[in-house]
């Protein structure tokens, strides 16, 4: 047996098992690669934006807060005055203790209410020495442990009612380590009680950190927030100064993710002021690192897709070999029967023609004895004529010389059955010259006189008759009987019989002329059968329009 080779035979046998496999596979992948992108991108984006918007939020409501007590404290203008007496010195009223405590509780609960509020300070320009400190009371400008805020404040310019600083400082004088926090100065509104000042709320960097690190959800993302001059305010990794990107992003206006730049220098940008103050919120994240989840989500399928096209072409290789195996085992048992088939046929031939040969003895001594044709030397001859038909090597005759040799056997049937039934014929003339296989006649013919008219008590008629269909573009045979016929079982039985490809016991002729007919004319063609009990049976052989010269059978 042949070895298994990747020769062009077999590559053919592999591609049937291998392309229904590849195929399938490249069209799901590439699509689970655009959706999946697509999708990812999408999420992605829409998280980012809402961390941003959060974290914009975040800043609003911080300002808003300062912005709400500096309301709080110059719409009421009796509060002020009295913050002012108290932070000039000297004995205290009652009304003014109760004003004072009011005063504290309302910075106050910006630190109880806040845990990440550190302090806050109300100072007045009127009493430089003197501010409120909550949550320390009433402290002096001169010893008090934090006191950078205020050089801070006396060195802003007027004009400025809002502005930012991240500081150092300490709690307590013993502390030896400092503690960053994010300082937000906001000035007081004169116009209703003639004093100025400022309000500066102190609140823990750590707290800032935190939203940040949450806002960069990706590695290398830069967050910034600046203020409407473009000063940083606060950076994600402990940046003092903005950084390129940030300060170019800081004039434009980007509410959603864009990509800017190209190859390993692009990012996606975003850039959106606060609501107040024109402070602006700016992040820049490398592309590398948004699409990165894409990318994985890419290779991952791509693996998945390597690693069954490896299964399935180490499948369709090994059912490839199997397949060209058996083709080499059939090849083999092929060349085997044809050897033993020719065999065959030659003894075949061998014996008929010795008894051709003897029945052509036989009816010359027959016809000698007796002088004149008899019907001895007459069923002879018709027996000597079969025989030479069935020596012939082609298997497909015109229709003229199968009835011609169904005659021939007919005459020796009638002579052997006597008067027990009589064949009509009618044969369409233009059908006598189409192709038909040898030998499909004789066999349905004795159907009809073993099994139907030979055991009724009155002589049988058998009727042959040919007829073209040109619209279906076949030839139909048909030989009827008015014998005995079947029942429906036995009908249903015959009908099984011949769909088989092998069979054994009664009826072989009919099977085995089906078996020839659709080996010869293919599967579409064949013998059908109907019959009614008491009514008769009908053979019917449908063959292809095809027409074929040649002699005919004398």
């Amino acid at each position: 047996m042949p070895k298994p080779s990747l020769s062009l035979p077999f590559l053919k046998r592999l591609l049937p098992y291998l392309l229904p496999l590849v195929l399938p596979l490249l069209v799901l992948a590439g699509g689970s690669i655009l959706i999946a992108k697509d999708f990812i991108g999408r999420e992605v984006a829409t998280m980012t934006d809402r961390q941003l918007d959060n974290l914009r939020d975040m800043a609003d409501v911080e300002m808003f807060e300062v912005d709400a007590l500096n309301q709080t404290f110059s719409v009421n203008t009796k509060m002020i005055s009295t913050m002012d007496e108290i932070l000039a010195g000297g004995s205290p009223s009652i009304e003014q203790i109760q004003s004072s405590k009011l005063f504290n509780d309302l910075l106050g609960a910006q630190i109880n209410t806040r845990s990440y509020v550190d302090s806050v300070y109300f100072y007045i320009d009127n009493h430089p020495e003197r501010f409120l400190s909550v949550p320390d009371g009433i402290a002096s400008a001169k010893d008090y442990i934090d006191l950078a805020w205020l050089d801070t404040y006396r060195h802003t310019a007027p004009d400025r009612l809002l502005w930012t600083e991240i500081r150092q400082i300490k709690r307590y004088a013993f502390e030896k380590v400092t503690h960053p926090v994010f300082t937000i100065y906001r000035r007081l509104y004169p116009a209703s009680h003639g004093r100025t000042g400022v309000i500066v709320m102190n609140i823990e960097k750590a707290h800032f950190d935190v939203l940040l690190a949450r806002a960069s959800l990706f590695k290398g993302q830069e967050i910034c927030l600046l203020d409407q001059g473009g000063r940083l305010i606060i950076a994600s990794e402990g940046r003092t100064e903005p950084s390129p990107i940030c300060r170019a992003l800081s004039l434009e206006e980007l509410p959603a993710l864009t990509k800017r730049g190209s190859g390993r220098d692009a990012y996606y940008a975003f850039s959106s002021p606060t609501s107040r103050y024109a402070w602006r919120v700016v992040s820049a994240i490398p592309a590398a690192s948004l699409e990165g989840l894409a990318l994985t989500l890419q290779k991952l399928i791509l693996a998945v897709l390597g690693l069954a096209l490896l299964i399935g072409s180490l499948l369709s290789f090994s059912v490839a070999r199997r397949d060209e195996r058996f083709a080499s085992l059939e090849q083999s048992e092929r060349e085997a029967k044809a050897e033993v088939l020719e065999l065959k046929a030659i003894r075949a031939q061998m014996n008929p023609h010795f008894l051709f040969n003897t029945l052509s003895s036989l009816y010359w001594m027959v016809y000698g004895t007796e002088g004149r044709p008899s019907a001895a030397s007459t069923m002879i001859g018709d027996l000597s004529t079969l025989l030479k038909y069935s020596l012939e090597e082609s298997e497909q005759v015109r229709l003229a010389d199968e009835i011609t040799s169904a005659e021939r056997y007919l005459a020796i049937q009638q002579f052997r059955y006597k008067d027990k039934f009589s064949v009509e014929w009618d044969i369409e003339p233009a059908s006598r010259n189409l192709r038909v296989v040898k030998f499909f006649l004789q066999p349905l013919l004795e159907n009809s006189i073993y099994h139907g008219v030979r055991d009724r008590e009155t002589p049988g008629r058998i009727r042959v008759s040919s007829k073209i269909d040109r619209d279906r573009e076949t030839l139909a045979v048909v030989v009827e009987d008015d014998g005995l016929g079947m029942e429906e079982a036995e009908l249903a039985s015959l009908r099984a019989l011949l769909a088989r490809t092998e069979v054994a016991g009664d009826h072989i002729g009919l099977h085995n002329t089906n078996r020839h007919i659709q080996l010869i004319m293919g599967e579409a063609w064949g013998l059908e059968i109907e019959s009614v009990l008491g009514s008769g049976t009908t053979l019917r052989v449908n063959f292809p329009l095809l027409s074929l010269e040649g002699p005919t059978v004398t």
